[in-house]
């Protein structure tokens, strides 16, 4: 298997991200751009925001939305939102004060729930935090019918892995063992790791509900520790891995980006939300 091995955001692609943001709004003139909204952000919340960007645009013929298709990360999308390429970042968890000093607005929207998934055709439907632990540990190699596990790993800094070592110290330790082992497949993006889950037989690794649900990603989601990653479980505080979604904005913020971040409140959005496996945060602003 090939090793790739990105534990630190790529800046030439946040650049040409940013780069091709810009391009694909040259052909508007000026009395239009300030109705341009540019989004970015972390990769399990694109799909979603794409399908709310859509909706918005229906009954907002004179805004474009323009979605970034690649998965900058949150820090990424952080750092292309105060370099003004953005308009909106999207992230997982709540602002560092390093990161709100120049007055960034950090607003939860939605919830969903982090599953270990793989392959549809892997005949097993289920694991457990103890037997997930000796997998990423390397104690366990191979699936209960005797098939190679293939893992998919995600960098260290990555929104997943935050997640999965908050789980426990047991856990923390060995996807840091995982990480530090040569050999293993290490996705930079949602997108790419959802990609190789679905590519490889046996493969194992994590992604979001939402992201599956959004993108129409066909993979098995893994009930974990006799929970199923369901957005009912989520709801009701039962299913233990879940995943925070963000919207970040600049003081300065236009009124048409104002008037979207409301409409990412309403009812409208979260019954959109809720098609793909999100729940809607309770204190969400409603428009």
């Amino acid at each position: 298997m090939s090793l790739l091995r990105r534990f630190h955001f790529p800046t030439l692609l946040l650049f040409c991200l940013i780069a091709a943001a810009a391009a694909s709004l040259a052909g508007a003139d000026r009395a239009t751009a300030a109705d341009t909204i540019r989004i970015g952000g972390t990769g399990a919340a694109l799909g979603d925001m794409s399908r709310l960007a859509d909706a918005y645009m229906q009954t907002h013929p004179d805004t474009k939305i323009v979605v970034l298709p690649r998965s900058l990360g949150g820090d990424g999308g952080i750092k292309a939102l105060r370099a003004g390429a953005i308009d909106i970042a999207l992230v997982i968890e709540p602002l560092s004060p390093d990161e709100g000093s120049p007055g960034l607005t950090a607003s939860p929207y939605a919830k969903s729930a982090l599953a270990f998934a793989t392959r549809l055709d892997t005949p097993f439907d289920s694991v457990t935090t103890d037997w997930v632990v000796d997998v990423y540990r390397g104690a366990v190699t191979h699936w209960p019918d005797g098939k190679p596990i293939r893992l998919v790993l995600r960098p260290s800094h990555d929104s997943d892995m935050k997640i999965l070592y908050a789980h426990s110290d047991a856990m923390k330790q060995a996807m840091q063992a995982a990480l530090a082992r040569s050999g293993l497949l290490i996705a930079d993006t949602a997108q790419a790791a959802a990609r190789k889950l679905e590519q490889l037989e046996g493969s194992l690794g994590s992604t979001t509900l939402a992201q599956v649900q959004s993108e129409q990603t066909p993979l098995k989601l893994l009930t974990f520790d006799g929970v199923a990653p369901t957005a009912e479980m989520v709801a009701a505080g039962r299913y233990p891995l879940v995943k925070f979604f963000y919207h970040v904005t600049r003081p300065d913020a236009s009124a048409v980006v104002r008037d979207f971040v409301s409409f990412l409140g309403s009812d409208e959005a979260a019954a959109i939300l809720q098609k793909t496996g999100n729940v809607r945060i309770a204190n969400a602003p409603r428009g």
